[in-house]
């Protein structure tokens, strides 16, 4: 009996010793977890800045409605508008030592003035290299006297769902703030945020401020920049998502050689392929987009492409959706050779044809001048046919800044620019030429058409 109660009690102690090993193994499994996260936050960080902007809005006049109201009365009684300054706070990431910052157009559009904070507590003044809407991506850029700590470059086509990611950025001003979370879905669209949608969806928490910030792999490479959240209160909900570091870097690369996004264009009509569409055209793929319409003497028509097709892949980037389409198509740029693969019935092809810029697309790009306070676009052949005026006739003001010198003058949104000193401005090219002559401080006689009624408005170049 003793015999057997010795065997029971070492037995227990054995349990109980390898249970305890047990758990400390799978602490120290969670503490090299823990330190892996740490490793990963102290290499980043350095590259995620704060990013603080002011912006100048006029407030409502008193005088609204009466005869006061009027710009030129107001310029000739010398009546100052009423404006006052509005703060902003959102993240941005350093992607090259020579000072280029990747944030969220929504963070910087409209600004007066940007301050960067790095967490060495040095602070730049940046400008705006160039910002794209549809997307949601804007460009800064710093001069420092030396390179600046950067986040380096991921590759987004090769998430999965289900890895792990850290979201840094600045919520709520609490600067440099680390979160966790999975990537919980890639490819995410249909999210009516913005027209270019192929966002990585992630639960690693994204509040306000966070956007413009970094989403990175396990080991500190950029994957995403954080754009949005999907919430009922304004706060974190478990749903954010991040614009994919490849296509972020895509925009950048144009926006810094061109100052605008080159729009690509194929020239066709299309629609996601769903189950019952592949079924009944007997396709040898479940999956891509169908071809609708083929527009006469495109890309897509010379490439031999026809109606029925379902394209599923572009320069081997998979394409899944109308989603997957306009990413890839519509920023590859113009006049780029690219490869398509697509299935003509149960048959898989692959053809090459060259980019041209989208004539129906191209009226978004757009020139904005901070300085000036104004954003212009070309007419194009749509337009013209909306407003009576042929492309290279006028250029349209589509956004006045309140508070900047357009603003002031008297000019407002949709307002038609005809001339420059007597010289015409239709085209982009036209008005870089005009600007190029004049210095700040120069005065600029502006001839401008408002609905039916064409009148002349003087405004002075401001400095740089």
């Amino acid at each position: 009996m003793r015999t057997c109660m010795i065997a029971i009690l070492s037995c227990l102690l054995t349990i109980a010793t390898s249970s305890a090993q047990t758990l400390d193994d799978d602490i120290r499994q969670l503490e090299r977890m823990s330190d892996a996260f740490a490793k990963v936050s102290a290499k980043v960080q350095a590259g995620v800045v704060a990013v603080s902007t002011e912006r100048i809005v006029a407030t409502a006049s008193p005088y609204r409605g009466m005869p006061f109201d009027d710009p030129l009365f107001r310029r000739f009684f010398r009546i100052p508008e009423r404006e006052r300054k509005t703060q902003g706070l959102g993240s941005g990431v350093i992607v090259s030592p020579d000072g280029y910052v990747l944030t969220n157009n929504h963070v910087v559009e409209g600004t007066d003035k940007i301050i960067i904070d790095l967490t060495d507590g040095r602070s730049f003044e940046a400008r705006i290299v160039g910002t794209d809407e549809s997307s949601d991506v804007a460009v800064l850029k710093v001069d420092a006297e030396e390179d600046l700590p950067i986040v380096p470059k991921g590759n987004s086509d090769d998430l999965k769902v289900g890895q792990w990611v850290l979201a840094i950025g600045n919520p709520f001003g609490l600067q440099h703030t680390v979160t966790y979370g999975i990537v919980s879905a890639v490819g995410r669209g249909d999210v009516g945020i913005v027209d270019v949608e192929d966002f990585i969806q992630t639960d690693a928490a994204i509040n306000p401020g966070n956007s413009g910030g970094a989403l990175v792999n396990l080991r500190g490479e950029l994957i995403g920049i954080n754009t949005a959240i999907l919430s009922q209160n304004g706060g974190y909900q478990g749903i954010g998502f991040a614009i994919p570091v490849n296509l972020a870097t895509r925009i950048k690369e144009q926006l810094i050689e061109y100052g605008e996004v080159l729009v690509g264009y194929l020239g066709i009509s299309y629609q996601t392929l769903s189950p019952a569409m592949a079924d009944a055209l007997g396709t040898g793929t479940g999956s891509g987009v169908l071809i609708n319409e083929v527009h006469a003497d495109s890309p897509a028509e010379k490439a031999g492409l026809k109606r029925g097709d379902v394209i599923v892949s572009i320069d081997s980037g998979k394409v899944a959706n109308e989603d997957d389409f306009r990413s890839r198509i519509g920023l590859a740029g113009s006049e780029k050779n690219i490869k398509v693969e697509f299935w003509r019935g149960n048959q898989k092809r692959t053809v090459r044809t060259r980019l041209e810029v989208s004539e129906s697309t191209s009226g978004l790009i757009s020139s904005r001048n901070e300085l000036l306070g104004w954003e212009l676009q070309e007419i194009t052949k749509d337009l013209s046919r909306r407003i009576g005026y042929r492309p290279g006739s006028a250029l349209i003001i589509t956004d006045v800044i309140p508070g900047k010198t357009a603003y002031r003058s008297g000019l407002r949104r949709l307002d038609l620019l005809l001339e420059i000193n007597r010289q015409p401005v239709g085209t982009f090219e036209e008005l870089r030429d005009v600007l190029a002559g004049l210095d700040a401080g120069d005065e600029m006689l502006l001839l401008i058409r408002r609905s039916r009624r064409a009148f002349y408005v003087v405004i002075r170049m401001p400095g740089s």
